[in-house]
């Protein structure tokens, strides 16, 4: 069976710094769950940190601040250690234990606990043959070690309750933390995204603007250039009639020159009465 001092080993294990490799003192837990001597991480950082953060000796964790919270259960189960191993060499008060039943084969009290049968015996039986060189202990020796593992192993899954109450407190803060950096950049996205579609609206509306301007222009222009080709024509026309007039009748060598003449400076003839 598994012994005292072996369970006490195991807790001191557990609180064991992974640093100094010394039992923790000053505990104290980062925000990945893991804890440290408060002297051993502050110099772990101090020669490590920088400006890339602070990393967690163990998981590699980066934090960006020097952050850590003191650990009281932890000290608690360092000072219940402490007390355990001053009392541990300790005899316990010599009270009788009672075991129930009695020997079968020989009807005396089972006042002794065989180690190598693993099974309570009488002292008849421990002069027997059967028993003589097995390790043998009186039942109330055994019986205060199986209460001092116990009291172990109760420290040992008080410290992993612990341990598993801290994760889920940082993995539910964590959580929190992962929903409210959604909802903040999506608030972000809406605002940026609802920004972009308005300066788009609004600049189609300018470009329409600016292009109906300038179409009301344009067709200013044209209708002021018809207006005066309509006049011009017009013109022309009037001086095509008028020429023709005069080519098909009798008309003099004056009012012929003066008519070419009229012609090549104003671009119409002038009207002459025959």
């Amino acid at each position: 069976m598994a012994t005292a001092g072996s369970a006490g080993d195991d807790l001191k294990k557990e609180l064991t710094c992974a640093i100094c490799l010394e039992i923790f003192k000053d505990p104290v837990i980062l925000k990945c769950g893991h804890n440290f001597c408060r002297f051993c991480i502050c110099m772990h950082w101090d020669e490590n940190g920088g400006d890339y953060g602070y990393q967690c000796p163990q998981c590699r964790t980066v934090f960006n601040k020097r952050t850590f919270t003191k650990n009281y259960l932890v000290q608690n189960l360092v000072d219940k250690l402490d007390d355990l191993e001053c009392l541990g060499p300790c005899p316990a008060p010599p009270k009788p234990v009672k075991v129930d039943g009695k020997c079968e084969q020989h009807g005396e009290e089972l006042k002794l606990y065989c180690q190598t049968d693993k099974r309570p015996i009488c002292v008849v039986c421990r002069e027997s043959r059967a028993h003589r060189h097995h390790e043998v202990a009186p039942v109330r020796e055994v019986v205060n070690d199986m209460k001092m593992e116990l009291k172990m192993r109760l420290m040992e899954l008080n410290w992993e309750k612990s341990q598993c109450v801290q994760v889920r407190t940082a993995d539910e803060r964590t959580k929190n933390e992962v929903r409210l950096k959604k909802q903040r950049l999506k608030e972000k996205i809406e605002a940026d995204v609802g920004a972009l579609v308005q300066f788009l609206l609004d600049e189609r509306d300018s470009l329409l603007e600016s292009l109906d301007a300038e179409e009301v222009d344009a067709m200013a222009v044209i209708e002021d250039n018809l207006k005066m080709v309509e006049t011009e024509t017009a013109a022309a026309d009037k001086s095509i009639a008028e020429i023709h007039s005069h080519i098909s009748g009798k008309t003099s060598f004056e009012v012929c020159a003066y008519l070419m003449m009229s012609v090549a400076t104003t671009g119409s003839p002038v009207m002459v009465s025959l």
